[in-house]
């Protein structure tokens, strides 16, 4: 998983906000979906970390997709963002 964390991060460094945002916002969905599949073969804490650093770059990506102008991208990010906190909320109840 580290390689693909630093393509990813890679990406971010050409695919700038301000100039790409449609690209960023999907590295940042990218980014979370990654940071999940590392919870699911993690345990605890680190899981937990993972969960919370997928949450963050959602939020990230829902900086430039919105309701009005990106409703399918705005729609799947709000999904995996339920499912993101529904697995942090299933992890607090065992940590």
């Amino acid at each position: 998983m580290g390689e693909a964390e630093q393509a990813y991060s890679s990406c971010l460094k050409i695919f700038e906000k301000e100039k790409y945002a449609a690209q960023w916002a999907m590295t940042q969905e990218n980014l979370a979906l990654l940071s999940e599949e590392i919870a699911e073969s993690s345990h605890g804490c680190e899981a937990i970390t993972s969960i919370d650093a997928g949450i963050i770059h959602l939020k990230n990506a829902l900086t430039v997709y919105d309701v009005e102008h990106t409703p399918i991208r705005y729609d799947h990010v709000m999904k995996v963002m339920d499912r993101l906190k529904a697995k942090r909320n299933d992890l607090s109840k065992t940590a």
